[in-house]
């Protein structure tokens, strides 16, 4: 069981700052919001939609956040080359793989065989003739994510990406509000009158010494042990 001292109370659990790894971050109230010690918080993702009029030709470009997608008649192994496909939704769905980078569509046809993920954004198809990108990381970071593009039937939302917050109306009880995503657990109560202040997160995967970690009871073990599984957390065994 852990000391009280030099330690961290999340709900019932006891975790010690410096055994958390690098893991603590902190998360800026962007509204008026209560925040119990233990909640699970988060932010919402920035994203950007791109709209095709057309398959798009040789050459045109889509760049994000610095990484450039061209369009081309034939893929030959370089990175970014992306297939003109024979309308603009397989186009589409083309760049959405490339983007993502999974092994979906025919690499090496569609898109580049040697395509890395993106690695500050996901991609989806979006209503007709359109696809969204959704920044990996919740929070404002997102919003500053450039897209731009040299086409001729394409264009993003924006110069960058947008809706992103940081701990936006967070739910008393530690459920994620629709539209959330779930960063961490909060390390520290705040009350409504807390908007624009930090509070400190042990962030989702952290990595965290079992031996520090302490529980008030039976049931609160159970509900804690929950939060932590929900998010990637491990409880370390020490050597």
């Amino acid at each position: 069981m852990a000391s009280n001292s030099e330690a961290l109370a999340v709900d019932d659990i006891v975790v010690r700052e410096q055994d958390a790894f690098g893991s603590r971050e902190e998360l800026t109230l962007v509204t008026s919001t209560t925040v119990l010690m233990g909640a699970v918080v988060g932010g919402k993702r920035a994203f950007s939609i791109l709209t095709m009029t057309d398959t798009g030709s040789a050459t045109e470009t889509f760049i994000i956040d610095g990484l450039v997608y061209t369009l081309i008649a034939t893929v030959t192994e370089v990175e970014g080359q992306v297939d003109v496909a024979a309308t603009t939704e397989l186009t589409l769905l083309n760049l959405i793989n490339a983007i993502n980078a999974t092994g979906d569509g025919v690499p090496g046809v569609d898109y580049a065989a040697l395509q890395r993920p993106h690695p500050t954004v996901t991609a989806k198809a979006g209503a007709a003739s359109t696809l969204v990108i959704t920044a990996k990381v919740p929070g404002l970071v997102g919003n500053s994510i450039p897209t731009t593009e040299t086409s001729a039937v394409g264009s993003w939302t924006a110069a960058t990406c947008a809706g992103g917050t940081d701990a936006d109306g967070l739910n008393a009880d530690g459920t994620e509000p629709e539209g959330q995503d779930a960063v961490g657990i909060a390390l520290e109560a705040v009350t409504s009158s807390a908007a624009g202040k930090k509070i400190p997160v042990l962030v989702r995967n952290a990595i965290v010494n079992a031996g520090n970690v302490s529980y008030g009871s039976a049931d609160s073990e159970a509900i804690v042990d929950a939060k932590l599984k929900s998010l990637g957390i491990i409880l370390r065994e020490e050597a």
